[in-house]
């Protein structure tokens, strides 16, 4: 019978051999999620592990259960090494508002995280050095530059860097906002050669933009702030200009619907673009009035997914296929831009409105039960104090429920009667007016119904549902009419 003591020497010796075997099964799932991530693949394949797990029991039949979970446990800590391994997020001090973890994660197949710092926390951070790449946003662009070995010569030109990559423990600084920049103006069709720029705001972001707009080639560009000279109060010296750029933060969210009271686009005679690098909400208050003017305008999303884009390619070393920022664009859209059905009382925006909730898996909002949540009884409201308090309050509903996204909003028949509800819901959503014949509506126990004659309310709210509208459907059938809905949202997004 063998000694005890030289049976555990040979568990000694084959535990040393499962060490060694073990670090380079690890070492070998870098290298997987490397390859992955360049070749755009997910890491995870469960499909792979099943058929790992259900090899191992076949090939011990005498021990193959006992194997199983200590499989499964050099697996899960594979995994957990993987997520370890290559840190990809963004760095700011408050991130509520940030898309960029859904954008990166469907440019490529790598986990993206927020790093909310407070500024006395930076020193620690960047010794740590814990992460692979990284994109800063405010109000961080210029304070980080200090912690780098490298800036680019664009980034260090700008004063302000954006991205940062990893290299074997050295840092690496770079700026694709810039790139971000040029890709909108490009896509939008707003060429600034030779044309007179004005400038909102004087941060961090705006440095960027008088550079790419130095290199196109813009005749003039000045600078409006709140700070120096010249002020928002002096605009008047510049309604010549051609193209508006706003890279101040007024508008962004939570405070969507704030507006830089000094700049009215119909003061600019010769007014070509207008151009927020505001991306959430996607339609800020000043782009809404461009479209609405019919100028030519450009949002702060086609930006952000731009420089988002060339981010990733800096992390992964690899290139990136420009069309990849439209398609993402419009999967993020049909994901998260709202329906807000308008029209008259009865037209069945509410029963289309839950239709469409199930048939799209989404919220259904409807702003009158919300006004019934909040301030009781429509009608009695009404009687006790007037349409035009109604009104005022109904259209703070809708400004607080215009931030969120992914719902459909039923909107009760007047909301157009107030002009700021327009902006409000183009904000995040596209508007559909939904019409019915209307001697087949059923109006009665309705406030307005008392107060006006159906046919004079529709002639007098006629052209406000057509200024309001993205387009329009004719509830015939529900059923029909949801399907009708959803087929054009998705066709509006697309084109």
């Amino acid at each position: 019978m063998e000694d005890l003591k030289e049976i555990r020497n040979q568990i000694n010796k084959i535990d040393e051999e499962i060490i060694k075997l073990l670090e380079k099964r690890f070492d070998l799932s870098k290298k997987v999620r490397a390859y992955k991530i360049s070749h755009n693949k997910k890491i995870y394949d469960p499909k792979r592990e099943r058929e790992i797990l259900k090899k191992i029991k076949e090939e011990s039949p005498e021990y193959g259960e006992y194997f199983l979970p200590i499989f499964q446990e050099i697996m899960d800590q594979s995994k957990n090494l993987q997520k370890e391994e290559e840190k990809y997020g963004l760095l700011g001090k408050s991130l509520a508002h940030s898309y960029s973890k859904i954008i990166h994660e469907k440019i490529a197949f790598y986990d993206y995280q927020y790093f909310e710092k407070k500024e006395e926390e930076l020193d620690y951070f960047f010794e740590r050095k814990d992460f692979k790449g990284i994109n800063v946003t405010i109000p961080y662009k210029k304070t980080v530059m200090k912690y780098l070995d490298f800036v680019s010569k664009k980034a260090e030109k700008i004063g302000a860097v954006n991205t940062i990559v990893n290299k074997n423990g050295k840092l690496y600084g770079y700026n694709t906002d810039y790139y971000g920049f040029s890709y909108n103006l490009r896509k939008n069709k707003i060429n600034v050669k030779d044309k007179k720029c004005l400038i909102l705001g004087k941060g961090a972001s705006s440095k960027t933009v008088i550079q790419v707009l130095k290199d196109e080639g813009a005749k003039k560009i000045v600078f409006l702030s709140r700070k120096y000279k010249p002020y928002f109060k002096d605009v008047k010296d510049y309604f010549d200009f051609e193209i508006i750029i706003n890279t101040t933060p007024v508008g962004m969210y939570p405070n969507n619907g704030k507006y830089l009271k000094e700049i009215k686009l119909d003061d600019f005679k010769n007014l070509e673009a207008v151009v927020d690098l505001i991306y959430n909400p996607y339609m800020t208050k000043i782009i809404a009035c461009a479209k609405e003017k019919n100028i030519k305008y450009a949002t702060g999303f086609d930006m952000l997914l731009a420089q988002a884009v060339k981010a990733s390619e800096l992390f992964l070393d690899k290139k990136i296929d420009e069309s990849l920022i439209e398609k993402i664009k419009k999967s993020i859209y049909k994901e998260k831009i709202n329906i807000a059905l308008i029209g008259m009382p009865a037209v069945g925006k509410t029963s289309l409105g839950k239709i469409l909730a199930k048939n799209m898996n989404r919220k259904l909002v409807d702003i009158d039960l919300e006004f019934v949540k909040k301030y009781g009884n429509i009608e009695e409201f009404f009687n006790k104090y007037g349409e035009d308090e109604f009104r005022r309050k109904e259209s703070e509903i809708i400004k607080e429920i215009s931030k969120k996204t992914s719902l459909i909003i039923s909107c009760g028949g007047g909301v157009v009667e107030r002009k700021e509800n327009y902006y409000f819901l183009k904000e995040n959503s596209l508007i559909v007016e939904v019409k019915r014949n209307l001697e087949n509506l059923e109006t009665e126990g309705r406030p307005i119904s008392k107060k006006y004659n159906l046919f004079d309310l529709y002639k007098k709210r006629k052209k406000l549902y057509d200024s309001f509208k993205d387009f329009e459907v004719e509830n015939n059938n529900l059923l029909e009419c949801a399907k009708e809905i959803e087929v054009k949202f998705y066709e509006n997004i697309d084109n």
